[in-house]
């Protein structure tokens, strides 16, 4: 039961971590295009239910088909 559990969450988890990665560098940096394209991309997602809600399904990790004994 725990390898197709692992199995399934395998993806999902390797977008989570390129995806914090991601946000480790783009807040990391002082580079002034970095800075002014993550602040207009922090804006969008923001005001963009759609996009927003999708981040938020995707980070609860209710974004992959679970296997029965993980459904809420």
């Amino acid at each position: 039961v725990l390898r197709r559990y692992e199995r399934a969450r395998h993806d999902e988890n390797a977008l989570m971590l390129a995806a914090m990665d991601l946000f480790k560098r783009a807040f990391g940096s002082r580079n002034p295009i970095l800075v002014v394209g993550r602040n207009l991309g922090l804006a969008a997602a923001g005001r963009l239910g759609p996009v927003r809600r999708a981040f938020m399904r995707q980070a609860l990790g209710l974004g992959a088909d679970l296997p029965t004994l993980a459904r809420a």
